[in-house]
This record gives C-alpha cells, structure tokens and sequence, in this order.
C-alpha cells in the first residue's frame, strides 16, 4: 500500500527516516510534519486534530527556517515573530548535525524579544485612537525589527516621537 493511500496530501518516508536518524524528539506531530509534503491545513482538518495540534502542524510546515550561521540579530527578529520551540522543530526538520545543534541550543538559549511600545504609548503623544496609531506601531516595529530588535522602550518611544512629528 502506497503511501498516497494514507496520505492523499503527499508523503516523504525518507525525510521522515533522516529525522528519526538525527535523534529529534520522539514528537508525533514533528515527525507527521517530516513526513507529510503537502498541504498541512488540509490534512489537520481532515485528521480533525485540535485546533492546537493543526495550528502547531501548519507552523512547523512553515517559513522562515533559520539557518545554522544565522547572526543573533536574525535569530532575534524570528524569535520576535515565532516561538521557540517552532523555530526548534523547523530546525529539526530541515537537517541534523553538531551545526543544526548549536543552532537549536541558541534558540533555546536566547531571551525572547518583546516589542516594547503599546497603543497607550502613541495615545500619550496627544494622537486620537483610531488606525493611524495601529500604521505607527507597525512603522515602529517594522524599525525596531531591521535594527535586530535591540532598542529599548526608551529608543522606541524617540523613534515613535519623531515620526509623528514628521507626519
């Protein structure tokens, strides 16, 4: 019986063999995720799993997978963005070896990053509520994100203060 008979949405049993074989964790859906090559949404549906597990199986399927050599200022802008332990099983995924294992281990290792302005903090500056402070957060994080997330709330909050006034 051919795998596309279980798995009508594709399946890869070597990729899934080369997980088992690297010493990933023994986790169902990290190695559902190995074997599966096609549309993760679809089949979470159809296997009807919580909506946990379909929301953990379509992340692990997703992107961006972060590179071995990735610099901490990379691993901190997709630290921003996806928890650790989908950046770990993306890693898992794509290969094994003492590089992919640095990398899993710096992952775990570094502190979360945590954009640090609110709504409240545009708000302050006299701007009424509305969609103009939503485009100024973004605007602000998209900047506090290319700087490698490393300013603080003080450093965002001028860079907040200077764009309203440019606006």
């Amino acid at each position: 019986m051919g795998c596309w008979l279980i798995l009508p949405e594709g399946a890869d049993p070597d990729r899934l063999a080369r997980l088992v074989r690297s010493g990933a964790p023994a986790e169902p859906l990290l190695r559902l995720a190995a074997l599966l090559t096609g549309d993760a949404a679809a089949l979470a549906a159809r296997l009807r799993l919580s909506a946990a597990e379909q929301e953990r199986l379509t992340a692990l399927r997703g992107l961006p997978v972060p590179a071995p050599g990735a610099d901490d200022a990379t691993l901190r802008r997709l630290l921003a963005d996806t928890p650790p332990d989908i950046l770990i099983g993306r890693s898992w995924l794509s290969g094994g070896g003492p590089e992919w294992d640095s990398l899993r281990t710096r992952i775990a290792e570094s502190p979360l990053p945590v954009f640090p302005l609110e709504g409240r903090d545009v708000l302050a500056l006299g701007l009424p509520p509305g969609p103009r402070v939503g485009r100024l957060l973004r605007a602000v994080r998209d900047w506090w994100l290319a700087g490698g997330c490393t300013a603080d709330a003080a450093a965002c909050r001028g860079e907040l203060a200077r764009r309203v006034a440019d606006c």
